[in-house]
C-alpha cells in the first residue's frame, strides 16, 4: 500500500469522524436548549406552585387542628356521660344498646300516634 492510499483512507475516516462529532455536539445543543426553555417555564411558574402548596399546607394545619379540638370535646362529653351514670350497666343498656326489636315499637307507635293525629285533624276539619 503506498503512503497516498493510506493517507487518503485516514483522511476519509477523520472527515466521517469529524460528521459523528459535530452531529452529536448538534444533538447535544438542542438538548441543552430545550433544557434552558423547560427551566425558564418551571422558573416562572415556581413561585405561583410554592404559595399554593403553602397555603394548602395551612389549610391541612389548620383542618387538622379543628378536627383535633373537636375529637377532645366529644371526648370530654363522652367522659362526663360516664361520671354522671353511677352504674356501669346502665350506659350499657340505653338507647344504643337496646335490642332492635323494641327500636322497630317504638318506630310503630309513633308511626300510629302521627297517623291518627293526622285523621282526627281531618276528622275535625270536615266539621
Amino acid at each position: 500500500m503506498s503512503i497516498e492510499t493510506s493517507l487518503t483512507i485516514i483522511s476519509i475516516i477523520m472527515i466521517g469522524w469529524f460528521i459523528i462529532v459535530l452531529y452529536a455536539l448538534l444533538q447535544l445543543w438542542r438538548v441543552l436548549k430545550g433544557f434552558d426553555e423547560m427551566l425558564n417555564t418551571i422558573n416562572r411558574h415556581l413561585p405561583g406552585i410554592i404559595t399554593n402548596i403553602e397555603e394548602t399546607i395551612i389549610l391541612i394545619n389548620r383542618t387538622t387542628k379543628d378536627a383535633l379540638q373537636k375529637v377532645e370535646t366529644l371526648l370530654m362529653g363522652v367522659q362526663v356521660l360516664k361520671s354522671l351514670l353511677p352504674i356501669r350497666g346502665i350506659f350499657s343498656k340505653s338507647l344504643l344498646g337496646m335490642p332492635l326489636a323494641v327500636i322497630n315499637q317504638l318506630t310503630t307507635l309513633k308511626a300510629l300516634w302521627k297517623s291518627l293525629c293526622v285523621f282526627f285533624n281531618e276528622y275535625n276539619a270536615k266539621k
